[in-house]
Parts: structure tokens; sequence; C-alpha cells
């Protein structure tokens, strides 16, 4: 047998198997059969054993004899594997064997005379798992994918980081994705095709056996389509439709930041925001958003003018609401207690027929002759139109008016819009809805009408405060006091003037002081002021029509926190629109202490002092006010700064307007996102920026504030091509008051 050992290894030096490349020899006495044995093996290696392993050394146990000596060896070492080679270290009585590759060695241990003959296979494992990409290992997460699907494939890894064949197959299961995705798996081989069904963010886990590694993807929308909403429609000469484009990503699903969309028209002109006005030329136009190879088309035809002959019921079919408009309308106007009996009058007899809702389409319309105050004429579309917050009425389904609807959901509605019935949902422990006996205004606006409560609502309180302080009127003319109790509020959404009604219930402890704005005051004096709260509960039922970009809940919880980030700004602009009585609110970050600043709060800002160099401000809690700080303590403090001009002031809504003029809120579509495009016929506001940003994080309590700040502003950072999440965060200021900003800096 040792002979045919020796002629196997003579033919296999022939046939030039390398040997081993490093042979360290061990001092010895005596004979080396029996005299080595593998570390945590129970008996010494024996002639012709193989030893099966995959790991790339074995450790061998030189062996003393009864008189305590260690045999004297020579290692050789051969392969029939070309490229394997191996080596020997020998450390006191342990030889360490080391291999580079997986093979079958054969290992020749010689001790004088005798040798020992032993075979090590190394055989591979699978020790990771990589992914490719294509071609190439993916080696930047999260991987980015802009279509529906992707192409993965797996490789295993054994312990030398070299390819080896999967032996079993590989099972892939989703750890996390967006909410209400459901990923799906087509398998074949070691490739996996991933078909997504919406955009976020996914981490996946594949395994092999007991072997595992997880791959992040990041879904990017992709726009895809455009839709303009209304895509037909019939408009009369001379009057304006509002249309609304938006993009759909590759999943049928709104692109959260919209695209710019530039817009065209055949016939009539049509400005950057979607305003169309139709011309004097009667036939079927088309109205046509693009974005990038993208369109989309609205069919309207404008008809030929007639003549209505002046009667205030002209046009009204339903010989009943033709009495009433006619009885109604003899001193040229119709009220809002008489457009609530006009409402209220359709369902009396059950139902609303499609006649009565066509004639009431028609009563608050740009088509009619009637004149009537704006904030009725708005709150009547609310009734009879689709709008997102007729879904709901107290907590229970409702819905938008048809023809065949009940006078029961008529009259909610009414209740709705016109006596500010349907409360927003309260947080908070302990708190319930109390009658407050206040005053709107007992004393003019002011800072420390805020006593911010227990609502992290901070970014809205200081934004009225901030403009109250500096125009009270503006502030003012965002109510109407409607002699019932009731006081209905006005917003803006995409520049059109948006209206809702409160009544005077509050949120209050069983003791009866507020709980939210004007927190610790008592309901029950009718020296509160109450404008402060009553505008957070407008803004909360406001949130339920979708337009002001928050979660579209009738719920105080829905107007809690906000989040903003522009660019940066300088010093300068600041001091600048102090000393010109400008509004100015900042907001903090996270981790703001200077001064006694509160991280992710919102604070006005009251003045500058050139002696010290130091800027003030006024918290709307109404204590824990900051110390002054300078322009560079505010630095990596702040999240954003805005400045408002207030001393623009419109009328409050309740004056008299003729409906044949130009009258958008009719015919605004609704779309569960706005966005303010940029209409070149309007002035731009200057914005500043500079190389000294005040910072650059995110507030978390923050600037939804600007949900509505100034709409031309709007269209100017549109322009500039800043992000979606900019405009919607501009909302707040416009929705609050008729203004222009000029300057929106962070």
């Amino acid at each position: 047998m040792l002979m045919a050992f020796d002629v196997l290894e003579q033919q296999l030096s022939e046939l030039n198997a390398p040997v081993v490349s490093s042979v360290q020899s061990s001092p010895v006495v005596g004979n080396v059969v029996g005299r080595l044995q593998q570390v945590g093996a129970a008996l010494p290696i024996a002639n012709s054993q193989r030893i099966q392993t995959n790991e790339y050394s074995v450790a061998v146990q030189l062996l003393r004899d009864s008189n305590g000596n260690l045999p004297t060896i020579s290692w050789g070492m051969i392969s029939n594997d070309a490229l394997a080679q191996g080596s020997v270290q020998v450390t006191g009585d342990v030889a360490t064997l080391s291999f580079n590759r997986p093979a079958d060695y054969r290992v020749t241990a010689t001790s004088g005379t005798r040798a020992l003959r032993f075979t090590v296979r190394v055989t591979p494992s699978l020790t990771r798992l990589a992914v490719n990409v294509g071609n190439s290992q993916l080696s930047q997460e999260p991987l980015s994918v802009s279509g529906r699907f992707t192409t993965l494939s797996l490789v295993g890894l054994d312990q030398l980081d070299r390819n080896i064949k999967l032996s079993s197959a590989a099972y892939w299961q989703v750890e996390s994705s967006p909410e209400g995705s459901s990923p799906q798996f087509q398998l074949s081989g070691s490739k996996a095709k991933i078909t997504f069904d919406r955009a976020g963010s996914y981490t996946f886990r594949v395994s092999v056996g007991s072997v595992s590694t997880t791959v992040r993807v990041a879904v990017q929308q992709t726009l895809s389509k455009i839709t303009v909403t209304p895509g037909t429609g019939t408009v009369e000469q001379n009057v304006a439709l509002q249309l609304a484009a938006a993009g759909y990503d590759q999943f049928q699903q709104l692109m959260s930041q919209q695209p710019t969309f530039q817009w065209s028209a055949t016939g009539g002109t049509i400005s950057q925001l979607g305003l169309y006005h139709a011309g004097t030329s009667a036939g079927k136009f088309s109205v046509i958003a693009r974005s990038g190879n993208l369109q989309a088309r609205a069919t309207l035809t404008i008809p030929k003018a007639t003549n209505s002959g002046g009667s205030s019921s002209t046009g009204i079919v339903d010989a009943n609401l033709k009495s009433l408009v006619t009885t109604f309308y003899a001193d040229s106007t119709i009220s809002r207690e008489e457009m609530v009996q006009l409402l209220r009058s359709t369902g009396s007899d059950s139902f609303v027929s499609a006649t009565e809702l066509t004639d009431l389409r028609y009563i608050v319309s740009s088509a009619s002759t009637l004149r009537m105050p704006e904030f009725v004429r708005s709150l009547a579309k609310n009734v009879i139109t689709t709008n997102p917050a007729n879904l709901r009425y107290q907590g229970q389904n409702a819905g938008n008016l048809i023809a065949g609807s009940t006078g029961v959901l008529l009259n909610n509605l009414v209740d709705k819009w016109f006596l500010g019935t349907d409360l927003p949902t309260i947080t908070g422990n302990g708190i319930s809805y109390r009658f407050a006996v206040g005053s709107l205004f007992p004393t003019s606006p002011s800072l420390d009408d805020s006593k911010q409560g227990m609502l992290g609502d901070c970014y809205f309180l200081a934004s009225l405060i901030s403009i109250g302080t500096k125009n009270p009127t503006a502030i003012r003319n965002m109510f109407v006091e409607n002699g019932d109790g009731t006081v209905t509020v006005r917003f803006y959404a995409n520049g059109v003037a948006d209206y809702v009604t409160v009544n005077r219930s509050l949120p209050t402890y069983s003791n009866g002081v507020l709980a939210y704005s004007g927190y610790g005051r008592s309901a029950l004096s009718s020296s509160t002021q109450l404008w402060l709260s009553l505008a957070e509960k407008a803004y909360a039922q406001w949130n339920e029509t979708g337009k002001s970009g928050r979660d579209g809940t009738n719920t105080y919880a829905g107007i809690e926190g906000g989040n903003y980030a522009v660019n940066g700004t300088n010093k300068q602009t600041l001091i600048n629109a102090l000393n010109s009585n400008q509004a100015v609110t900042i907001g903090t970050t996270s981790g703001a202490t200077a001064g006694g600043l509160v991280g992710s709060h919102a604070y006005v800002v009251t003045g500058y002092n050139s002696t010290t160099d130091t800027f003030s401000f006024y918290n709307p809690w109404s204590f824990q006010h900051p110390t002054a700080l300078t322009w560079n303590e505010l630095q990596g403090q702040t999240s954003y700064f805005v400045v408002t001009s207030p001393s623009g002031s419109s009328s409050n809504g309740s004056r008299v307007s003729n409906s044949s003029s130009i009258d958008p809120l009719m015919t605004y579509a609704e779309t569960s996102q706005h966005t303010a495009k940029v209409d070149s016929d309007r002035e731009q506001s200057a914005h500043v920026a500079s190389s000294e940003p005040l910072v650059d994080a995110a507030a978390s309590c923050e600037f939804d504030a600007a949900d509505a700040i100034a709409y031309s502003v709007a269209e100017y950072l549109s322009s500039q091509e800043n992000s979606v999440r900019e405009e919607s965060a501009i909302n707040l200021f416009e929705s609050l008051v008729d203004i222009s900003l000029d300057s929106l800096v962070s």
C-alpha cells in the first residue's frame, strides 16, 4: 500500500501538481505514525485518512512520546487542482495547515524513514449572499427604481467571497413596505422579478438555508399621466372657469410633488394657474395642460350669447323657487337668511328633484344676474356641488347633493355650512364642547390673544397674531358675524376665497376654561376674546375640504404640527422686514435651546435692537419668551422665518357682488392636492437668498402655517422651481388674509 501511494505521488508530480508552498519542519525524535492528531478530534490521524472541512485551515496537534519528545517531521502537500496551494506553519506543538481554495490536498508528514499520508478535502460553503442588478453587484442602497418593477439576481459567496453555486431555492419575503402595498415576486432560478403597486420604501429579506441578506429599494414616483378637471363643460361668454391639472405616477396615484404644468387654449385665454376666461366667440375649444412629453386636455363649449331679459328669475324653472327668488330679490340682493330659505324650500317635499338642483346651481352660478354677498355664494356652492367635506356629517356618512337626495341630507348640509353644526372632533382628555359667551373682538387683536393650549398648532397662532398686531383690519376682515351666534370665517385656496361657518361651541374643561387657544380663559366671561379660538376651530373644519393640504379630517388633531423648509437668507433681510413693519415668524429646530427657545416651536419676531444687535421674540404660549438673540445665536436654532406684508386688506366677504362677474367659485374643480403655479400676468414678489442660510433642517411643529401665505409668492416660488412642499407651505398666510408676501425665506 505504501508503494502504491509512492506511485500516486510520483504520477501527481509528473502532472505538475503543486506541492506545499511553505513547509516548516518540526525538530523531532521518533516515529510520526500515531503522533499527529487533528485539534478537536478524539483519535490520532490514521494513514490514508480523509479529513473534510469547509474551513481554509486545519490545526494538527503533535503528540509527545513517553519521554516527552516531539516527532521530527518534514511536511509535503500536493493536489490535482493546478491552482491549489497550501502551506504549513508549526508553532510549538501545533502545525497549522492552510489552503487557498476548495480542493483535495494530499499531505505527507515524514519522520525519518516513516511517513504518514492523509487527505484534507476543503469544501466550499455558502457564507454570504450578494444581490446583483443586471450584471453588477448592488453597491449602494437603497436601490432606486423609477418604474413598476425591478429584476434582481442572487449570488452565493463562499468563505473567500468567491462565487458558489446555490444548492437550494431562495426564499424572498417583505420586511417593510409602504402602507397598503403588496409587492409580487416572480422567481426563476436565482433571479427574482419584483413588481410594485405603489411608490415608497421597501425592505426585502432573501434567504438560502440559514444564510440571508436584506435589500432596500426606493421606488420613485414617475409622472405617467396627467388629468384635467373638469374634462368637459360649458362656459358662458366672458365667464371664468377654474381648471385643475393633476399628475399621476406609474401606479395611477397622485404625485406627492405635482409637476409644473404649462397651460394653453385654442380659444379664450387661460392663465398659468389654470383659470380659463371664455371669450366672445362661440364654439368648442380645447384647453391643454402639459408637463414634459405628457399632456391632457379639456373640451369646453362656449354657447352663443343670449339676452336674459333682465328678470331676476329668468332661467329658473321650478315655480316655487322662481316665486321665492322674485320676492327675495325685490331689494336687488339675496341675503344669507334668504339663501338658507331657498335651499331648505327645495327639500320640503322630502327630496331634491333634478329641476330644483339645476335651478339652485343656476342661482349661485355666474350665469345668473342675482347679487348676493360673496360668502353666501361660497357657502351655498359648498352645499349644492361636490365637496369632500360633504361626505361626513357629525361623525356619520353623508354625501354630496345630487338629484334625488333626501331633504334630510340637504338640511344637514345647510346646517353644516351656514350654521356650523358639524363640530370638529376634540383631542385630549377631559375636554368637551361648551357655548362661549365672550366677544369676537373685545379689544384690538394683540400678541397676548394667543395663549396656546393643549393643541400643537403654534404655527397657526403665531401666524395670526403676527399679522393682527401689524394690521388688525386684515384679521377682522376674516370674519363675518351673522347675528345668530355663528361666525363665518374666510380662508383662501389657490387664490380663491372660501368660507366656513362656526358656532360658539368651543373645547373647554369642566370648569369652563378654554382648552386650546385662549387656554385658561373662561368661556363664560363676556370679556374673553374669541377670534383666535373661532379661527382655530374654523381651520379644523376647513381642513375637511382638502384645501388646506393637510389630512382632510374635521378634527383638531388634523391641524396639529407642520413642517417647513426653504432656502436660506441673510440677516439684513430680516432687519429690513422688521423696520418696515412687516409680520415675521420663525420656527425652531428640534434641538433649539439658545436663549430659552423651545425646540420645534413657532415664535413671532417682534423687533430688532440695533444697539445690542439682537432680535426679540414672542412665544404664542403667552409666557416663557426667549431672551433677545443675535443673528449668530440663531444659526442652527431655527428652521425658517417667514416675512409678510400685512398692509393689504380686502372686504370680509359680506359685500354684495353681481354674479354675472367672473366667479370661479362655482366652477372650481376640487382635487386632493392643489399647487400654486406661475401666472405671468401677476407681479412677482422678491425672494432673497444668500450664502448665509439660517438653517436647513425642518421644524416639526411649524409651517403648514404657511399653509396659506401669499398667492403671488407661491407663484414666484413655483417659477423658481421650488418644491411643491414649499408651495404647500405657503398656503396658511394666504388662507388667512388677503395680503401680499414680500419675501419668504428660511
